[in-house]
């Protein structure tokens, strides 16, 4: 568990952006996720559940950049632990699989396609020990992405 704690860290601390002002961190924190880092430049929350053994980070900020060179940069910020299996595509969310190379966990990155704010961005990293395909991974990143646009206000 400890590697897929230090990959997700090593993802967001690639991250450099600033805090965003329509962020409601109350309702966050409601959802059980926590404030990991924040900083006058970024803020990245963050939660772990010991049913499901996932580790979830979001990383948000401001800046003028298209949501696809956006997943374009999260994906090449991605660490050598990692090995990339596909990337795929919803109707919301952009969607990059690694699973780390002592093949015991999977890595997801997701970024929504369409901002729900203007110059407001943010990426959403998963580990976790399932192995999520089709209809399941596509499921899964939606929610995701709905949760934390939730988080907006």
């Amino acid at each position: 568990m400890k590697k897929i704690i230090l990959g997700l860290f090593l993802i967001l601390g690639a991250f450099s952006f600033a805090v965003p002002k329509n962020l409601d961190i109350v309702k966050a924190n409601k959802a059980g996720y926590d404030v990991l880092r924040e900083r006058e430049d970024d803020i990245i929350l963050g939660k772990f559940t010991d049913t499901e053994g996932t580790t979830v980070g979001i990383i948000f900020g401001f800046y003028d950049m298209s949501a696809k060179d956006s997943f374009e940069s999260l994906k090449a910020s991605s660490p050598e632990t990692l090995k990339l299996v596909s990337i795929t595509e919803t109707q919301k969310t952009y969607i990059a699989k690694y699973v780390y190379i002592t093949e015991d966990a999977y890595f997801y990155a997701l970024s929504p396609k369409n901002l729900k704010f203007k110059n407001v961005y943010f990426s959403v990293v998963s580990t976790t020990n399932k192995n999520l395909d089709g209809d399941n991974l596509n499921k899964t990143a939606d929610a995701y992405i709905n949760e934390v646009e939730s988080f907006l206000k």
